[in-house]
């Protein structure tokens, strides 16, 4: 009985270094690539596509309101934005919470989506250490899948990024607007 209590608090610590090794690669070598300590934080990062809907609704959660109606957005009763239903009740919560602890919506989203990267690491090396695969190659997988180019296409503050017909790696190495190169040109 012992026994096997040593060992699942072994294998759990384990699994928790492996995991929390995935997630700090996978920050770090986003914050090398990316040379965030160039960057402002504080301003959003993408200006388009679904990155402008969603700071609508981080400046809204700011302001104090709820992403139900913003009465400072569409004239003249305001924006129902129940009338674009989103699933992400979670994701506003988290930066509600980082909106309160940080003061400004913008640093909140941006630190949101940087906190997703090493979340998807950790979560990713957790579900490969539960396929059986070693620690070395659960730490390493589980930084590719965070730090894929899918990240990459578009910064939206929520992590969750919408879905395109092009293919990500090719917009990325031409630098389509709005999206951060991470590819050099070879050329």
């Amino acid at each position: 009985m012992d026994n096997s209590r040593s060992l699942r608090t072994s294998l759990f610590r384990s699994n928790s270094l492996t995991a929390m090794a995935a997630g700090l690669l996978s920050v770090l070598l986003v914050f090398f690539r990316m040379r965030l300590w160039q960057l402002d934080l504080a301003v959003p990062v993408v200006y388009w596509g679904d990155a402008s809907y969603f700071n609508v609704m981080v400046k809204a959660l700011a302001e104090g309101t709820w992403n139900y109606h913003i009465p400072r957005l569409g004239a003249p009763f305001g924006m129902d934005a129940v009338d674009y239903p989103d699933a992400c009740t979670l994701d506003f919560a988290v930066i509600k919470i980082l909106t309160v602890i940080v003061h400004n919506p913008f640093l909140s989203a941006n630190l949101f989506w940087l906190l997703t990267i090493p979340l998807a690491g950790v979560f990713a090396a957790l579900f490969f250490r539960s396929l059986q695969i070693s620690h070395l190659f659960s730490a390493w997988f589980a930084t590719l899948v965070a730090i894929s180019p899918f990240v990459f296409y578009r910064i939206s503050l929520t992590g969750r990024l919408s879905f395109r017909r092009r293919n990500a790696v090719t917009q990325l190495h031409r630098g389509a607007p709005g999206t951060v190169r991470i590819f050099r040109n070879s050329a």
